[in-house]
Parts: C-alpha cells; sequence; structure tokens
C-alpha cells in the first residue's frame, strides 16, 4: 500500500484536474457504451423485432453520442497533460527540497550520478507511466463496468460465458506479468548505478586518461550495462508471453459468442440485434483486455519506480533546526568536549576536543593530514552535530540557533574552490544574493581580484567553464575570495586559503585577507608557515586530539611535534648542479 500512498500523494497535487479527468471518463464510457445498444434498436426495427423508429432521428442520436465521445476524450488528453505536468513539477519540486535539505552524512552515502539519474530518469519514467494509466484505466474500469451489467441485462447467459472467459485470460495475463515488478526495479537500480560510474569517470577523466585506464573504466562500466541487459532480456521475455494474448482473447472470444449466440437465436431466446450488441459490447471488453500487458507494465513500472522515490524520500540525514535564537554580534566560539564519529567508521574522527576562541579572535588550525581539522570546520559551519559536548557560539548552543541565520553569518572559503558554470561576476554575487554590481565591484577591487581580471577581456562577463574548469587554481581562490569581501562574513573560515597561490598572487591574497579579517572570529586551516603568522593564536590537532594551544613561535620553542610538522612541510633544500655552487 505504499506504493498506492505515494501516487495518491502525487497526484492530490492537482484535485481539481483529477475530479475533471474523472468525469471525462465517465462521460466517455456512457457515450460509448450507447452506441451498441442504438445498433440494437435499429437492427431489431429493421428485422420488425422492436419497436420502429425514425432512422433520422436514430441517425442525430447517433451523432449526438458520437460528439459526446469525441468532446469528452479532447478535455480528458488536455486535463490528462496539464496534470501531469503539474503533478510532477511538484514532485520534482519535492525531491529537489528533500535531497537539499540533508546532512553531509546523507551525500557520503548516495553517489551523485544516482541521485542524479532518480531525479531526472526516475521522475520521467514515473510521469510517463502514471500519464498512460490516468488517461485510459479510468474509462476503460468504467466501460468493463458498463458492458459487463448491459450485457447481463441483455442475456445472462450468454453474458456469464463471455465474463468468465475474460476473467480467466485477464487472471493468466496477471499471473505472466508478475516477474516485472522486481525486474523493473533492478534494472532502475542497475541503471542508476551505471549512471553514477559514468558520471565518476567523466568527473576523473584527467586521471583515467593520465593512466591510461580507458579499458579499464570501460570494462567496469560494461559490467554494470551487461547486468542491465540481463534484467532488460528478461522482461523481453515475460512481455513476449503476455503480448499475443489479447490478439487470441480477442478472436477467440468473437468465436465464442458467434456459436453461443447464434444457437440463441435459433431457440428464439435473443434477436439479431441483441447479438450484433454482444459482438460489439464483445469488442469493446477486449480492448481493455489487450491492453491489460501494457497496464500491467505501467503499474509495475510506476511501482516499482515510485518505491524508489518514495525510499529516497524516506532516506532522512538532516540536521534539527528548531534553533530560534540569532544575533548580529561577531561571536565568540567555544568547543566543550566534543567528539565526533563518521556515521559507518569505526573510530571516532575527534576526541574530547575543547578550547575557546574570543569575539574577533583569528586562530590557524594545524595538524597532519587526518587529524580532524576539516572535520572541526564543518562542525563549526554546522554541516555536523556532534556525538557528544557541544559548540557554543555567542554563549548559545549550535543546535540553539536558527540554523539558516548561523549559516548566513558564517563565510567560508575551502581548499577546493567550487564554481558554478557561469560568469566570473555570478560566481562572486554567490556570496550575497541580489548584491548589486557596485557591490561586486567593490569586493573585486577589495579582494585585489581586479589585477587578475586585467588578463581577461570580458572582465567580470568571462565564463569560468564547467567547475571554472577555464581558470588556475589561484585565480579560482582568488574569486572565492571576493565572494568573502561581498559577504563581509562575522565568522571566517578560510580552509587553506594560500595553497594554490605562489609569487605575486601569493602576497596579493595575504594582503587582501587582513582586512577581511578584521571585525571578524576567524580560523585558518593551513599547512603553510606564512599563512599562519596571519593569526594570534594556533590550535594544533594531532589524531583528533587538540595536542597543543598558543601562539605560533611559543609552540615551535615548547612543543616539539608542533615544530616536527614544520620541518615535515618546509620544502627541501635545493641541490646544486654538478659543476654549480651555492
Amino acid at each position: 500500500m505504499s506504493w498506492v500512498r505515494f501516487l495518491w500523494s502525487y497526484l492530490s497535487y492537482r484535485k481539481d484536474l483529477l475530479a475533471l479527468l474523472l468525469a471525462c471518463s465517465a462521460a466517455m464510457a456512457a457515450a460509448e457504451l450507447a452506441v451498441p445498444w442504438l445498433m440494437k434498436e435499429v437492427i431489431d426495427a429493421v428485422l420488425g423485432e422492436g419497436p420502429s423508429a425514425g432512422m433520422n432521428m436514430w441517425l442525430l442520436t447517433a451523432v449526438a453520442v458520437l460528439a459526446v465521445l469525441y468532446a469528452a476524450h479532447v478535455v480528458l488528453l488536455r486535463t490528462d497533460a496539464l496534470m501531469i505536468l503539474h503533478c510532477s513539477y511538484a514532485l520534482r519540486r519535492r525531491l529537489l527540497a528533500h535531497v537539499h535539505a540533508q546532512s553531509l552524512s546523507f551525500f557520503a552515502r548516495h553517489r551523485t550520478g544516482e541521485l542524479t539519474h532518480r531525479l531526472t530518469s526516475d521522475t520521467k519514467l514515473f510521469e510517463t507511466s502514471v500519464a498512460r494509466l490516468l488517461r485510459d484505466l479510468p474509462s476503460e474500469i468504467l466501460v468493463v463496468i458498463g458492458v459487463t451489467a448491459l450485457m447481463f441485462m441483455l442475456h445472462a447467459g450468454l453474458a456469464l460465458v463471455i465474463i468468465l472467459f475474460m476473467a480467466a485470460a485477464a487472471g493468466l495475463t496477471f499471473y505472466l506479468g508478475q516477474p516485472l515488478p522486481s525486474l523493473r526495479k533492478s534494472a532502475q537500480r542497475v541503471s542508476a548505478r551505471l549512471a553514477a560510474r559514468f558520471q565518476e569517470t567523466l568527473a576523473g577523466v584527467r586521471t583515467v586518461q593520465a593512466f591510461r585506464n580507458e579499458g579499464h573504466e570501460l570494462a567496469r562500466l560494461d559490467e554494470e550495462n551487461r547486468g542491465l541487459l540481463d534484467f532488460e532480456l528478461k522482461e523481453g521475455k515475460v512481455y513476449a508471453l503476455m503480448e499475443p494474448l489479447g490478439d487470441m482473447v480477442e478472436l477467440l472470444g468473437l468465436v465464442l459468442v458467434v456459436w453461443y449466440g447464434g444457437g440463441l437465436i435459433i431457440a428464439g431466446e435473443i434477436t439479431a440485434g441483441t447479438l450484433v450488441a454482444f459482438i460489439a459490447y464483445m469488442e469493446i471488453l477486449a480492448r481493455p483486455l489487450g491492453h491489460v500487458e501494457a497496464y500491467v507494465r505501467s503499474i509495475q513500472t510506476s511501482r516499482a519506480v515510485g518505491e524508489r522515490l518514495e525510499d529516497l524520500l524516506a532516506d532522512r540525514e538532516q540536521l534539527p533546526a528548531k534553533g530560534r535564537w540569532t544575533s548580529d554580534a561577531v561571536p565568540s566560539i567555544a568547543f566543550e568536549n566534543v567528539r565526533f564519529r563518521y556515521p559507518g567508521a569505526e573510530r571516532d574522527i575527534l576526541h574530547d576536543v575543547s578550547f575557546s576562541v574570543d569575539p574577533g579572535e583569528a586562530v590557524a588550525v594545524t595538524g597532519r593530514n587526518g587529524a580532524g581539522k576539516s572535520t572541526l570546520m564543518d562542525m563549526l559551519l554546522r554541516l555536523h552535530d556532534p556525538l557528544a559536548g557541544r559548540i557554543l557560539a555567542a554563549g548559545t548552543d549550535l543546535t540553539h540557533w536558527e540554523l539558516d541565520a548561523w549559516r548566513r553569518s558564517v563565510g567560508v572559503m575551502p581548499q577546493e574552490v567550487f564554481l558554478f558554470q557561469t560568469t566570473i561576476g555570478e560566481n562572486i554575487a554567490y556570496g550575497k544574493p541580489g548584491a548589486s554590481a557596485e557591490e561586486v565591484e567593490e569586493a573585486v577591487r577589495a579582494s585585489g581580484l581586479d589585477r587578475i581580471l586585467r588578463r581577461f577581456p570580458e572582465g567580470l562577463q568571462t565564463l569560468v567553464g564547467e567547475r571554472g574548469a577555464q581558470l588556475s587554481g589561484g585565480e579560482r581562490q582568488s574569486i572565492a575570495l571576493a565572494r568573502l569581501f561581498l559577504r563581509r562574513p562575522r565568522l571566517l573560515i578560510l580552509d587553506e586559503p594560500t595553497s594554490q597561490l605562489d609569487g605575486e598572487a601569493l602576497q596579493l591574497v595575504r594582503a587582501a585577507l587582513k582586512p577581511l579579517m578584521e571585525g571578524a572570529t576567524s580560523f585558518i586551516v593551513t599547512h603553510n608557515i606564512d599563512t599562519v603568522e596571519l593569526a594570534n593564536r594556533v590550535i594544533f590537532l594531532e589524531n583528533g586530539r587538540l595536542a597543543a594551544d598558543g601562539d605560533h613561535r611559543s609552540l615551535l620553542r615548547r612543543e616539539p611535534r608542533y615544530s616536527a610538522l614544520w620541518k615535515d612541510a618546509a620544502p627541501p633544500p635545493e641541490v646544486p648542479m654538478s659543476g654549480q655552487t651555492r
């Protein structure tokens, strides 16, 4: 029944159009059922077996019925299209909002390609299947009910023979179609894995080509592709058994009606017009039965895909966002006995971390790879909540802050800067949606990006390519810095802000960071000794624990592990080539 609930949640977005569609289906069914009855009346009248009526009146009545059938069908098709488009829009919006509302742990469990496949291919397949069912199935159900009732009114014995025969055929069709839901669901799952793997190879195409592993990646893709082929071949075998059944039923039913009905005419139990009406009704009844295979396919497909989409909507990894606290002040920050472990991991990534930072203070966060620096910053941004302990901002637990308000107060510059496939100007404006052109230009000047823009004839209108592929790493970081100048956050998180810079660009960014950090509480994650000196204090992490806390120079003197960190990070001395002296 979960699929039925999901289907109703999909259709109920436009209940008004659903009601109109059902009304049109009823009108179509009534008009279609009237035609054989009119044929019976006129044939019996011509043969003198019923009341006589004017042929002209009969013709006018028949034309009026057909006009109603045509008009109702036109309105039904337009209503069906309008309803499905609106309902699919609502479903996509619901899925997009659901995915965007999840925490980072959710995305760690789901591959991007698979999520994309569900939001595009799965929703389109569900839409197509449901549209087919809505367009035809309601009127066909009403036709089956109406035909059954009218046939029993004309002759119960003949009606019973036909109904039993067709019910047996329908039962056989449903029996043959039993494997379809699991086959379709499995095929969609494999198709999603194929899409995810293909997207992964595209994202890593540089690595693939650099290692000449195209053949290896094609083999991996072909493994999923063959799995998809196997499931679809199994589906094809089922459909091959089901499709001919409709034609066989129609012809066999006609033979049965003529044989049995002819005997009833000879016995004087029915009229010739009644037999013609039975044949016509049987033809009408054979159509839905002939479509049973298609309806089964649509139902099973929509069921399998709907369950996948429902599973996605039921998969939640959201942070509680019930807090209402907000503040415009530059915040103090305090970590109190914070412990954290990623879902599914076997060990804690942070152990009992405690420290406090005053408002406006600049703190460098250092440590070897895997020490927990980025996790610490993700928790400060509240992308994760601690498993134990708490994080305070302005003296208030972060979980009590209004989540949107907190994140609007924070500015982040990640190590791997992400740029959208648009212009430099629009990527800068992403830091403050709705910013004016003057504000963007001011941020460009403040960050020193104007010097870099001189190399681009199009200036701020320069397209950056997918993920900023047209730019160097340093240029991407400079754009990210301009975003922060536009945002002017009260809490600043800089993750390796100078890792991709050298020479003049390094000096320009370091100079620009100082005014940006003024008036903000700042955290700088870095392995660069020059960047550490931008902070007046260092938090040193080792194996997820707070190993040292103090200023850079005193830690170098009194903390051997900290001193060793910079020794390891320093570049090796230049070795003179043969024949050269220093």
